[in-house]
């Protein structure tokens, strides 16, 4: 990458990277330049990326960012925030570098053109230091919400991190049914179908109502989303998923596609038989999980 010394890290990740991006382009989860990645670089690495060029970006100027994009798009799809107003601990990310996707990279493509598609950032108080020039790389329109994920996950103290965004259309799909406009009804409709959802998430999915891409809006819901949730879905756009590592990320993304697919076959046939509220305690005690589900079928009962 032209604005940071060569790295095997840097290298190695976004072959990883890279190969997960291919996985969902093969599944249809990320058409044309649809979705978005971001994994927080390790101390060690960081400390010996010899930064020689950036640029400060204030987070409530994020959309001077279409003039340093350079691609003749109209708009830099994002109002900008602060960290003040999102009341969460994204302090602890200041002085850390991201290795993110650019505005406009294209996932399933990510190693034929890396210093297009990728870009480093490093997060301080106010904003961000852009490691690009003028006509160079910008970070995906998404990035206050890269940042929440990042923030949470360094609260939970994993060793790594990764957020990853979507567009897988069986989840899009099943957001706009009318059996599953509600946070509660989309959790019942899609945990009633696989019990590798309930394996994997069971703490539930967020489910944030339709906001307008890199708005202030839709950031503000999925940190309150994010809290509780580490899959979280976005009504009418996508998914977004904070995890340890991008195979883990796209784990929980086809778990969820799988069951949300499910769940439309069963709408649109008809009532399936689904697993009943014993059978469903059963599972969670013999594997020790969160009872979160059982809780929302309680509340779907009671009168």
């Amino acid at each position: 990458m032209r604005r940071t010394a060569p790295h095997p890290w840097i290298n190695a990740t976004i072959q990883e990277l890279a190969h997960f991006g291919r996985a969902l382009g093969a599944l249809g989860c990320v058409p044309g330049n649809g979705g978005d990645v971001s994994v927080l670089i390790p101390p060690d690495v960081s400390s010996s990326l010899a930064t020689k060029e950036s640029i400060f970006v204030r987070f409530t100027d994020l959309d001077q960012l279409r003039a340093l994009r350079g691609d003749a798009r109209p708009y830099y799809r994002a109002q900008g925030t602060t960290f003040s107003n999102l009341d969460l601990p994204l302090d602890r990310l200041v002085g850390r570098m991201i290795l993110t996707t650019t505005s406009g990279a294209k996932m399933w493509d990510l190693d034929r053109a890396p210093q297009r598609h990728f870009c480093i950032i490093t997060v301080q108080e106010k904003g961000f230091h852009l490691h690009a020039t003028a006509q160079q790389p910008v970070p995906t329109t998404e990035v206050i919400n890269h940042l929440i994920g990042h923030a949470l996950n360094t609260v939970a103290e994993n060793t790594s991190s990764t957020v990853l965004h979507a567009h897988p259309q069986h989840s899009i799909d099943l957001s706009r049914h009318p059996a599953a406009g509600t946070c509660d009804d989309f959790n019942y409709q899609v945990y009633t179908q696989r019990v590798e959802q309930l394996a994997n998430v069971p703490e539930l999915l967020g489910f944030v109502p339709f906001a307008l891409p890199g708005s202030t809006t839709l950031a503000t819901a999925t940190a309150s989303a994010f809290v509780r949730h580490r899959v979280v879905i976005w009504q009418a756009h996508g998914v977004i998923v904070r995890e340890q590592s991008m195979e883990r990320c796209v784990d929980l993304v086809q778990y969820t596609e799988a069951s949300a697919a499910a769940a439309l076959r069963c709408l649109t046939a008809g009532e399936l038989r689904r697993p009943s509220r014993d059978e469903i305690a059963l599972f969670l005690s013999m594997y020790e999980l969160p009872e979160d589900f059982l809780q929302l079928l309680d509340r779907r009962e009671r009168p």
